[in-house]
């Protein structure tokens, strides 16, 4: 019994830990010209640039990045950039730090009314003019992502265009079918 208990808390752990380290994927993605990487210290996260990731938190290390093209900085519309995600996820918008509020700048509607703004979280870029990108959150269900533009009204201060993060959502958001002992009961049968 002891051994059965163990063996499927370690099954538990790995499929856990599985989860929690998956790359997400995106297809159909617009514009065409962005690509899907991972974000990581070192690492480019423009394809037209070669700014390179300085330090971010841990709970973004490694995570699934799709690589923004800083030409596209003054970009306006709903719907500008557009993917499909096979799972839920949490997509974190990594926006240039010079438009938010506490520098004087103002982020753009669709991601002050639909985000919420992480307060001391904070990318470091080697784009010296820019410094840090503040992270902003929401968590979407599997299927298509629209996103504005970066200087859709109100922006104002953003000198660069916004990056895109996605980490599967937490599995502690997953509705419970039953008690872990009731179901451990019948896993045993």
């Amino acid at each position: 019994m002891f051994a059965k208990a163990l063996s499927f808390s370690v099954i538990l752990i790995f499929v856990f830990s599985c989860v929690a380290l998956a790359q997400i994927s995106v297809s159909n993605l617009v514009p065409e010209k962005y690509q899907v990487g991972t974000i990581a210290v070192d690492e480019k996260y423009y394809v037209d640039r070669d700014y390179t990731v300085v330090a971010l938190p841990d709970e973004l290390d490694g995570v699934t990045m799709i690589m923004t093209g800083n030409d596209d900085k003054n970009a306006t519309g709903e719907g500008f950039m557009s993917f499909d995600i096979g799972v839920p996820a949490t997509v974190y918008i990594a926006h240039d730090s010079r438009g938010e509020s506490d520098k004087g700048g103002v982020p753009p509607a669709w991601l002050e009314d639909e985000f919420t703004f992480m307060d001391g979280v904070a990318i470091e870029a080697s784009d010296a003019n820019m410094g840090t990108f503040g992270i902003w959150k929401k968590d979407f269900n599997a299927g298509t992502v629209k996103l504005g533009g970066n200087a859709d009204p109100p922006a104002a201060g953003q000198g660069s265009m916004y990056l895109v993060l996605l980490n599967p959502l937490d599995l502690s958001s997953v509705k419970s079918i039953g008690k872990a002992t009731t179901t451990w009961a019948e896993i045993k049968k």
